[in-house]
């Protein structure tokens, strides 16, 4: 902006240079001819505008890079101030689910067990898994996945058996050592529900829900997205 400014300024100073001295400005045969006032010609209006365009190259030199630089990441930092709400609303969620999160650990403690390895039991429970499919679940890498079903297993309480549509990639199912353990672990989390239950209303607790459905779409929209984007990139 302060250089369209100082445009201006040059150009209105040149105005009234050429306006005090017309003839000097427009030739003789313009004072002759009377018009000592005449409309600016067109050389002087491309004068005016080149000395526009070296103003405008200012920012072009290399001894102000540094100071455009400055703009265009304050220019991207206004941007960035658009996205707000949604920075503010995972600010809430992460925290939220961090906090929930240690609650659960310290309430499972006493039984030996984890938030990771019930949520892996809770999954079993509705039949035989194998681990890549646990993993892509509960969004955890498989490594991490595998090491919780191996230590469940060599506590009992989970079995291995033969997978028909992946021969190096067992299924995984509860033995009753396991669903014992799942049955159990929810008292040891009721006081923690029933507190829950008294700070948030049934409304809430099914719009949190629903929210959260929506948030996990999403997600799992625009992933699906960007992988077909790169794959159509790479052309695999």
């Amino acid at each position: 902006m302060w250089l369209r400014c100082a445009a201006v300024h040059k150009f209105g100073a040149g105005c009234q240079h050429y306006w005090r001295h017309p003839v000097r400005a427009f030739g003789d045969d313009a004072s002759a001819a009377g018009y000592p006032y005449r409309p600016l010609n067109q050389s002087f209006i491309m004068t005016a505008l080149c000395q526009y365009d070296s103003l405008m190259s200012y920012n072009e030199r290399p001894g102000n890079a540094q100071a455009a630089g400055r703009r265009k990441e304050k220019r991207h930092q206004v941007e960035i101030q658009h996205y707000s709400p949604l920075v503010g609303m995972f600010r809430e969620l992460t925290q939220a689910l961090a906090a929930a999160n240690g609650v659960a650990e310290r309430l499972l403690a006493p039984e030996g067990q984890t938030l990771a390895r019930w949520t892996f039991l809770d999954t079993l429970s509705e039949g035989p898994i194998s681990v890549p499919a646990v993993a892509r679940r509960l969004r955890q890498t498989r490594q991490s996945t595998q090491r919780i079903a191996d230590i469940l297993v060599e506590e009992g309480h989970l079995l291995r058996l033969p997978n028909p549509d992946h021969r190096r990639s067992p299924l995984y199912a509860c033995t009753a050592s396991g669903r014992e353990v799942l049955e159990r672990l929810p008292d040891a989390v009721a006081e923690w529900y029933s507190f829950l239950g008294t700070a948030l209303s049934l409304d809430q607790i099914e719009r949190l829900t629903e929210l959260s459905r929506s948030l996990r779409l999403a997600a799992e929209e625009f992933t699906e997205a960007r992988l077909s984007r790169e794959a159509a990139l790479t052309g695999n």
